[in-house]
């Protein structure tokens, strides 16, 4: 892990593990958001249904019920990261 990567996380980890943080799960057609990552990929796939996609998973620095724009499903807020790229299959 480089040294940027580690600094991040460092000044993360206390707002992740204090739910001060959500994930913000979207594909071309669905965004869904969570405090969780599994429950917000998971929401998002039900929502979904079955096909092949590609899933873009961010890690925004404000709790869930902070208001922000979505351009292009993607957070416009400062300081979200993008965690996870998914591609299902079926």
């Amino acid at each position: 892990m480089n040294k940027i990567t580690q600094k991040w996380l460092n000044k993360e980890q206390g707002k992740i593990l204090d739910n001060k943080v959500h994930y913000f799960a979207a594909s071309f057609s669905h965004w869904v958001t969570d405090p969780d990552m599994g429950k917000a990929i998971k929401r998002l796939r039900s929502a979904m249904g079955s096909g092949k996609s590609k899933v873009h998973v961010w890690l925004v620095p404000v709790p869930a019920e902070t208001p922000y724009e979505i351009q292009g499903y993607a957070p416009q807020i400062e300081e979200a990261h993008l965690v996870a790229e998914i591609v299902y299959d079926r």
